[in-house]
């Protein structure tokens, strides 16, 4: 996120904490409010070495100790260097919980590398196993009725090559922009020539990552940012595809899937018994973690209803700014310049006036805020991605199968892979983010609340089992196990086809009303 101007003071100051727009922290500008918001509203470089940015990788090694780090003690400027373009420009709130934003810049900047390291790992472990190269152990199979060696290799090496690659990858094809790097923390020269230099770095970004929470729109400082990377690239064609919105909810909630289906695929793969102790088991657990989850989604679409609302009542007024809290004072009791005033002179500078500019803030940064959402969150890819691990369980108890050159119900297997991974699984996850959307607003009375989340949870299990039902009923009917699961997959395949345009329509709906 670009640096709050709060620094700007004529005698010396305390560097010891951050900034608001790296929190806390008071730099310092030698310059008027007026020459210093002219400087930042010109968009242009004060010297073309500052043009700096970082790798992902270094920005968030030690587990994002930059992001989670509310002090200079160790200077990081090193870390950038110059560049001639910035590939994306990090923008947050330091009001934010920290290991959110961790959570969703791994899974933006590592998850694919850590879904195909993943698969290549269980594909290794499952041939492995097939070469007789790892152990098995006996497991029936209620489907043949036979008992068949096991190895759930597959799932083991995906999980650990996913979360291996997840949390150390460290990619460095892309050019980031993130200030509490890429800005001098110590040097005050560069530092206010980096921050005079912020509105020309957002114009040479090609994108901007808004890592969106709760405190995001409250803060003067990140709307103003919005509004300025809007202002520098408004007359560039696919504008919307330029802003990405995440919400930070998707970094954890995507590692807790992932973890949630190892744990439900574990318990498949290590079961012995016949299948409906199976169902049984899974279902007590796919009822537990729907709870948790339709509890947290409730939650989250609640938010972004009050998000659309603020924005569209936003007033400059009522936006904060961390000088005006401490009554312009820094940690040493010296005065400091309002990073407020430094703003409004901007946004008088680049709309004309600060009615112009809560316009703008109700309309348009409204509008892609909303749009950006609706693209960027729970998209179908992303729960394919998450799922992974039941592809992984079912490819081995298929290799299982082709050990003993059980091909026929191979195939099943194979169809039965594809069902669950790219059908189920998504159609589960669907049907959670319908009723928790439908479900959002909060009870007066806690055990009320509770219990529609308890009977949300009970109706999307109620959903699920029966299309998984179906596959025995159609197998039984004829007479054919590959004839049924065939028609199942394609059943479930529609259905997961129709739940995607509904959620499509509905999400886009919430977001228009809220």
């Amino acid at each position: 996120m670009a640096p709050h101007l709060e620094q700007l003071q004529h005698p010396p100051i305390s560097i010891d904490k951050v900034p608001e727009w790296q929190e806390e922290e008071d730099c310092c500008f030698k310059l008027p409010i007026q020459d210093a918001a002219s400087e930042i509203s010109k968009m242009n470089l004060k010297n073309p070495e500052l043009m700096r940015t970082t790798v992902p990788s270094k920005a968030l090694r030690f587990f994002g100790r930059a992001l989670r780090e509310k002090s200079f003690d160790r200077e990081i400027y090193h870390l950038s260097s110059t560049t001639e373009k910035v590939n994306c420009f990090w923008s947050h709130s330091w009001h934010a919980t920290a290991w959110t934003k961790i959570l969703l810049l791994l899974v933006v900047y590592n998850g694919c590398a850590a879904v195909a390291a993943g698969m290549c790992a269980a594909l290794l472990g499952m041939g492995l196993f097939a070469l007789g190269l790892l152990p098995g152990y006996p497991r029936v199979f209620p489907v043949e009725g036979v008992a068949y060696e096991v190895g759930p290799w597959g799932l083991v090496a995906g999980c650990l090559g996913t979360l291996l690659v997840l949390f150390l990858w460290q990619p460095s094809s892309s050019r980031v922009f993130f200030g509490r790097i890429c800005i001098h923390q110590r040097d005050q020269e560069l530092k206010s020539a980096g921050i005079q230099s912020i509105g020309g770095i957002m114009k040479h970004s090609e994108t901007m990552l808004v890592l969106f929470e709760p405190s995001y729109i409250t803060r003067l400082w990140t709307i103003f940012e919005i509004a300025g990377f809007l202002k520098s690239h408004g007359d560039r064609a696919g504008l919307s595809s330029c802003l990405i919105i995440l919400p930070t909810f998707l970094g954890p909630t995507a590692v807790a899937i992932f973890l949630s289906a190892t744990m439900i695929n574990m318990s498949i793969v290590l079961n012995y018994g016949g299948r409906v102790q199976t169902i049984l088991a899974v279902t007590l657990v796919v009822l537990c973690i729907c709870v948790i989850g339709i509890h947290c989604l409730r939650g989250y679409f609640r938010w972004i209803d009050e998000c659309c609302s603020q924005l569209k009542n936003f007033s400059m007024e009522n936006a904060d700014s961390h000088c005006c809290r401490t009554n312009h004072l820094n940690e040493a009791g010296n005065t400091i310049m309002c990073d407020r005033e430094i703003i409004t002179e901007c946004i008088r500078l680049w709309f004309g006036s600060e009615e112009a500019f809560e316009s703008c803030v109700r309309s348009e940064v409204c509008r892609v805020l909303i749009k950006g959402l609706q693209r960027y969150t729970f998209t179908f890819r992303w729960l394919v991605a998450v799922s992974m691990p039941t592809s992984w369980v079912y490819g081995d108890l298929l290799v299982a199968r082709l050990r003993v050159g059980e091909v026929y119900y191979s195939i099943v297997a194979a169809l039965v892979l594809l069902g669950w991974w790219l059908c189920m699984i998504p159609l589960c996850a669907l049907f959670c983010l319908m009723v928790s959307l439908k479900l959002r607003r909060r009870r007066v009375n806690r055990c009320l609340d509770h219990m529609v989340t308890l009977m949300a949870a009970v109706l999307v299990v109620a959903l699920v089992l029966p299309l998984h039902l179906l596959r025995i009923v159609f197998s039984g009917q004829l007479k054919d196990d590959l004839l049924g699961t065939g028609l199942w997959l394609l059943v479930v395949a529609l259905v997961t086809i129709w739940a995607r345009r509904l959620w499509a329509r509905w999400h886009l709906a919430h977001l228009e009303v809220g």
